[in-house]
């Protein structure tokens, strides 16, 4: 199946407008809550403001879509910048019943479904709901595992790092679709294919324990580089460092074999 940025603002969009909430809500809570942010979350304030800009984005994706189809901006015109100015940050503070009536309008709904419609060629890819499962389930074993295993600060610090863009790029999936898994799998190829210093000096001296948490480390972005349909890239990647021992650094030699080796599997 495929979505496209018009139909995920669409469905964002329903969601906005279908659920009952007090009007003294403010647009900080209400955006938390279309997102599907817990209230407890840690970083809450910054995941929020992440996903309206993330949202903003793709409201204007989708307007140059339709530009470069030619349909005239005033189809349009009186819908966008009310989505735009909704979620933009600078608004969080002032109230849900101050923006009500100008989303829950006909002709909001109108016009998304018909962008939607129109621009179904730009579809995308959708994630199945399987291996978006597996995906966050393997995340949440490494995190145990992690939490668990005691780890020397910058084999710690990078193992995390991974794990935090990767669930980022699953919170913002219903926002930007796959492209932000694609962003994250393309970040932490690039960090696995060429380590700090200080991470292969620490995974060099690792015992058994540490170095299983790294391979699962691995594993996972393998998991979301196949899902992303960034698989080949990943392995091109850590194979053009890797795969020549004379020409590889002498301290990511140990590291690579690891890498090398999680590749096969």
């Amino acid at each position: 199946m495929q979505t496209t940025p018009a139909t995920r603002i669409y469905t964002i969009h329903q969601h906005l407008i279908n659920k009952g909430r007090p009007d003294s809500h403010t647009m900080r809570d209400v955006w938390a809550e279309v997102f599907d942010i817990p209230k407890g979350a840690p970083h809450l304030d910054d995941w929020v403001i992440e996903a309206a800009l993330a949202f903003r984005a793709e409201v204007d994706l989708t307007s140059k879509h339709l530009d470069a189809l030619q349909v005239p901006p005033t189809l349009t015109s009186s819908v966008f910048p009310r989505l735009r100015n909704a979620a933009n940050p600078v608004v969080f503070g002032t109230q849900w019943g101050n923006h009500k009536a100008a989303l829950q309008a006909p002709e909001c709904a109108l016009v998304l479904s018909w962008s939607a419609w129109v621009l179904k060629q730009f579809g995308e890819d959708e994630i199945a709901q399987e291996q978006f499962a597996a995906i966050v389930a393997h995340l949440a074993e490494l995190e145990q595992l992690l939490q668990a295993t005691e780890m020397p600060p910058a084999l710690h610090a990078f193992v995390q790092r991974q794990v935090d863009d990767i669930r980022a790029a699953l919170r913002m999936y219903p926002i930007q679709g796959i492209k932000a898994l694609k962003k994250a799998v393309d970040t932490a190829t690039g960090a696995f294919a060429a380590p700090d210093e200080a991470v292969a000096e620490e995974y060099k001296r690792a015992g058994p324990e540490v170095k299983g948490v790294f391979k699962k480390t691995f594993d996972a972005l393998k998991q979301a580089a196949e899902v992303a349909g960034n698989a080949e890239k990943l392995t091109s990647a850590v194979e053009a460092i890797y795969g020549s021992a004379s020409t590889a650094a002498p301290h990511i030699k140990a590291i690579g074999q690891s890498v090398l080796s999680a590749l096969g599997n």
